[in-house]
């Protein structure tokens, strides 16, 4: 495989774009270590410890930009890994890189055992009630595990396989640095905050009886030897089955699903969570938008009533001051009339918005919602 030439700049881009872990894995580097070496030489900052589990759990990052003054040669030769195709790896995706770095990782057993040795405590809860299970008579001869353990559903003739690979199933995962609990009635596997139900069962298949007594008995059910393994998450399914290779083969290939899936899964229901939150905040932030410009409404309103107010009140007064001079110059200003005037005027005061002078009678009156409905005038003038 020929080298890759990277600038400074392309190095910069490339240890901010994943873990130094990852991108020792796809050339051919020592090790992370002297990756790192290398970018203090040329002045790259690198991230700091703990950045990828924040960038992951979508929590706020920082990265520094890349200082102007460096030592040291800016040209950065890389050889890409190849795997067994002649593929670089750094070509691959996503789930092949992660299967490699599986099948890497000297923590992580994936040879099956002749026989069961130390199992886990969940294997040897299950294998004891398998042990002790008759065949069923409907479903091809199989023993079923009862609710709250690991579901296996196989021939007693596949026991002791089915027992060994889901042992060395569950210590691989364990390995990695996952988990398993109870839910309903069975076990999930907890990879990367995602909840995987999983099962280890035989395929049977559908047989059509030679006699038949019955329309609605007409197939009998035999077990045909060969074992599946499969998960189920958010409504979404996978099956690994004995075939060119056999589930044993595969056990590699289910960790990096399992790994991959549950870190696009979390990925994506954090992306959801984040778009579910700037929604309540930009709602909270349109109500509150929406109450100041109702509170602003409100008090302009109001503006206007007082000052429809004080018009009506300008009116009201210059009428009874011209009603007042035409009563005296039509000799028409009797006690009844003053005293209509007197109380006229009073009313005006408690009219003003101004003088918002008291009425007893009319105290209970909201003045700035006041409906006039038509009347007669007093005494039969103005008409």
């Amino acid at each position: 495989m020929e080298e890759i030439t990277l600038s400074r700049n392309d190095l910069y881009d490339l240890v901010w774009s994943e873990p130094f872990s990852s991108i020792a894995k796809k050339y051919e580097i020592s090790d992370a270590v002297g990756l790192k070496k290398t970018c203090l030489k040329l002045n790259i900052p690198i991230p700091e410890l703990g950045y990828w589990q924040r960038f992951r759990n979508g929590r706020q990052v920082f990265i520094p930009e890349l200082p102007t003054e460096f030592e040291g040669d800016p040209v950065i030769r890389l050889i890409p890994k190849i795997d067994g195709t002649g593929r670089s790896i750094g070509e691959q995706s996503p789930m092949t890189i992660r299967q490699y770095e599986i099948e890497n990782d000297p923590k992580v057993k994936l040879t099956i055992p002749a026989s069961l040795t130390n199992p886990d405590k969940l294997v040897s809860a299950v294998k004891d009630t398998l042990s002790r299970r008759r065949p069923g008579n409907t479903d091809g001869g199989l023993v079923h595990s009862q609710s709250r353990e690991l579901d296996i559903r196989v021939t007693p003739a596949n026991l002791s396989r089915s027992l060994r690979f889901m042992d060395a199933f569950i210590k691989a995962v364990r390995a990695r640095g996952h988990e398993f609990k109870p839910v309903n009635e069975s076990y999930h596997a907890i990879v990367n905050k995602t909840e995987f139900f999983f099962k280890l069962g035989e395929k049977i298949k559908r047989v059509e009886k030679k006699v038949i007594q019955h329309s609605y008995d007409k197939y009998d059910y035999q077990a045909t030897g060969l074992l599946y393994f499969g998960t189920e998450v958010s409504y979404t399914k996978k099956e690994w089955s004995d075939g060119k290779q056999t589930i044993e083969e595969q056990l590699s290939k289910i960790l990096a699903y399992l790994e991959v899936t549950g870190e696009n899964l979390w990925l994506e229901e954090q992306r959801i969570e984040k778009e579910r939150l700037e929604k309540i905040e930009r709602d909270k932030q349109l109500q509150e938008l929406e109450k100041k410009i109702e509170k602003e409404l409100s008090e302009f309103k109001a503006l206007l009533i007082q000052s429809r107010r004080w018009q009506k009140v300008k009116i009201l007064r210059e009428y009874l001051d011209d009603f007042e001079k035409h009563a005296i110059a039509e000799n028409r200003l009797t006690p009844e009339f003053e005293a209509w005037l007197a109380w006229s005027r009073k009313k005006a005061d408690w009219y003003d918005p101004f003088l918002k002078a008291e009425d007893e009678l009319l105290k209970t009156v909201n003045r700035n919602r006041l409906v006039f409905k038509k009347t007669s005038w007093p005494y039969g003038w103005g008409r």
